[in-house]
């Protein structure tokens, strides 16, 4: 089975930022959290159109931005685990082998 390693990788350092995030509570540990979600929205777009196209990135990107309002925004707190969830699950997702993996994906046929 080929999986596609590097969504993991990015949903994996999203959620060692988050927890830095959530249990440590720095300064600093924003800026870990957004370039983690940076990487994994990069990892999301890497060789996107040779594996499941761009539509898991779209997603990625529903997710990033709802981390970005749950940490920016003072009452909308409970939106930056729902967007950290939404990453790893679309990670997850990408990195997971097509059922046709020879085929090209149905945004690129």
């Amino acid at each position: 089975m080929n999986i596609y390693r590097y969504p993991v990788y990015g949903a994996l350092a999203t959620a060692a930022a988050y927890a830095l995030d959530h249990f440590l509570a720095g300064e600093w540990t924003g800026a870990v959290l957004g370039l983690a979600v940076l990487l994994s929205l990069i990892a999301l777009a890497w060789r996107a159109s040779k594996w499941r196209g761009y539509r898991p990135v779209r997603y990625g990107l529903v997710g990033a931005i709802l981390v970005t309002l749950g940490k920016l925004s003072p009452g909308a707190g409970d939106l930056l685990p729902l967007g950290v969830l939404a990453l790893v699950a679309v990670s997850l997702w990408t990195a997971w082998p097509p059922k046709n993996p020879g085929e090209k994906p149905p945004c690129c046929q």
